[in-house]
């Protein structure tokens, strides 16, 4: 879900664009032909962004100023300067902020009209509502109703398949790349509470410490969420029985 509404942005903005699923796949590809500019998820299967820039940067050449700007979730300030040393030529946040993605396109990759700002979840409210109206709003305006209905109810369906993941999963290191996961997408979609729980769980499995209470928090948030998308007719309402 994250890639493709990034995807309808980019191309909206007039942008020309292909994906790769992981960072051996992004290697293969900037390979193959020549982009303007890479975005590098940090968090990847297979070889994540941190060892694909370094394997990109040491093809020399073109490649070594190749414009690879980094996304991530992370808040710390080591995380970044890590990833700034691996090679990446900046770190934009996720959920992706997207005024601070088209000016950083406008900067390593030309000026190019972009849409208008998609938002994103409202990370500094103490108390995270359950839909983000505007943030909702203004991804309609990008991707349109029904894109945005069919994206908003997998995202659901990503959801619930993470609280049963969470709930059978003792393994912090598997807890830690579930919830990451969801606290992106969640937060994209502007689903600001369920991302708020992922993001607590995360925390909580990286430290080690019992992260049962919130996954419970996080399925009735769930229930909440999709009876609050269904009441404002964002999704189609279950049937009845």
């Amino acid at each position: 879900m994250n890639r493709e509404i990034l995807g309808i942005a980019l191309r909206r903005a007039g942008h020309s664009v292909e994906f790769a699923h992981n960072g051996q796949e992004a290697i293969e590809r900037v390979r193959g032909r020549r982009f303007d500019v890479v975005l590098m998820d940090v968090q990847m299967p297979v070889m994540d962004g941190v060892q694909a820039t370094r394997r990109i940067r040491s093809l020399g050449g073109e490649f070594a100023s190749l414009p690879i700007l980094g996304l991530t979730a992370s808040v710390m300030a080591h995380e970044r300067e890590s990833y700034l040393a691996a090679g990446m030529d900046a770190c934009l946040r996720k959920p992706i902020v997207w005024d601070e993605l088209w000016s950083a396109l406008g900067r390593f990759a030309g000026a190019r009209p972009s849409p208008p700002s998609a938002g994103t979840a409202n990370t500094d409210a103490t108390e995270p509502v359950l839909v983000d109206g505007v943030a909702i709003d203004k991804l309609r305006k990008l991707a349109g109703s029904p894109a945005l209905a069919r994206m908003l109810a997998s995202t659901l369906e990503t959801a619930q398949q993470c609280c049963e993941g969470l709930q059978r999963q003792d393994e912090p290191a598997d807890v830690v790349a579930q919830a990451h996961r969801l606290k992106g997408t969640a937060g994209t979609f502007g689903l600001d509470r369920l991302s708020a729980l992922a993001r607590r769980i995360e925390a909580l499995a990286a430290a080690h410490e019992d992260f049962g209470p919130s996954v419970e928090a996080l399925r009735r948030t769930l229930q909440d969420t999709r009876l609050e998308l269904q009441r404002l007719a964002l999704i189609a309402a279950e049937p009845a029985g």
